[in-house]
């Protein structure tokens, strides 16, 4: 099964760590810090840099995907609208043009 982890912060990471264990699962997980890629590459197969607003990174990281898990938060605690709304919405508008991820 390959499943998507947008934002891989607190949650994300403990989601991946967990679901590394299935051998089955091929995790891709995406960080808006291209510094953090390296130590993500341990628990994930493959590292996208991207953000929520960003369509097309959305769609890199959302492809051939059967599952997507999002769990973003706003850095520093501010930004509520445009880390969860704004990316919840990005990540619709991508879905609804992807054929993969199970409903």
């Amino acid at each position: 099964m390959n499943i998507v982890i947008i934002g891989c912060g607190y949650v994300g990471l403990a989601v991946a760590k967990y679901w590394r264990q299935n051998s089955s699962f091929k995790i891709t997980v995406t960080t808006t810090t291209p510094e953090r890629v390296s130590s993500l590459e341990s628990i994930a197969d493959k590292v996208i840099v991207t953000t929520g607003d960003d369509l097309e990174g959305l769609k890199s990281a959302t492809e051939n995907q059967d599952v997507v898990l999002l769990t973003v938060a706003p850095k520093g605690g501010i930004r509520y609208q445009e880390t969860y709304l704004n990316t919840a919405q990005n990540l619709v508008t991508v879905l609804q043009q992807n054929s993969t991820v199970n409903n």
